[in-house]
């Protein structure tokens, strides 16, 4: 990937970062925390891995952005993918710990319905590419640089599965069949990565 090309994209990334900041800053507005989400992360891994995206004219990174592959960036590096889903939050629990809400427990757990009931099986297949990265907004409107926490698809299968399993599994279908669940806090701070390192190391 030529150096003017990630010099354009983290230049960019950053002007619109910064406008973001400053609108949603003006207006206490919470929308478009998904693409903010996506565009921190876009413009951290540009930062964090520009020296190896240089190296190779077939390494390169892409933003997908709302796209239909089921993740954000596409980054490929010495041959090498990595699929990176971003996850961007704004909301707090009674703590002041970030909470992401509104995730779908599908991307973790098989979920069945039989006679009115729920039955939760955990994924055992991983994508060894995939990877989820939980940014706290919140911190990043207040003082201009975020928290990540990246899990990779196995790790988030196995905490996010068997988190959904222990509150749904056997219970009653909940209302409209929905499989939304929150990640807390709790779930992933030992995930926490603000340099993106542990992408290229697992």
């Amino acid at each position: 990937m030529k150096k003017e090309i990630i010099d354009k994209w983290k230049m960019s990334s950053r002007q619109l970062l910064c406008s973001f900041r400053q609108f949603m800053q003006g207006c206490s507005v919470k929308a478009g925390r998904g693409l903010i989400g996506e565009i921190l992360v876009f413009e951290r891994l540009i930062c964090r891995y520009e020296r190896k995206l240089s190296l190779n004219d077939n390494n390169y990174i892409k933003f997908l952005g709302s796209s239909k592959k089921g993740y954000d960036i596409h980054m490929v590096i010495n041959d090498q993918v990595y699929k990176i889903n971003a996850k961007g939050t704004t909301e707090y629990d009674a703590n002041r710990y970030p909470r992401w809400v509104r995730q779908h427990a599908r991307s973790y757990a098989e979920i069945l319905v039989k006679k009115g009931k729920t039955y939760i099986e955990i994924q055992k297949k991983y994508d060894n590419n995939l990877f989820y990265v939980f940014v706290d907004i919140k911190k990043w409107l207040k003082t201009g640089s975020a928290d990540y926490y990246i899990l990779s698809d196995k790790e988030a299968k196995q905490v996010f599965g068997k988190k959904y399993k222990l509150s749904n599994d056997g219970k009653k279908v909940r209302r409209n069949n929905s499989d939304d669940m929150w990640i807390e806090y709790r779930d992933i701070r030992d995930f926490k990565d603000n340099s993106l390192a542990r992408i290229s190391k697992l």
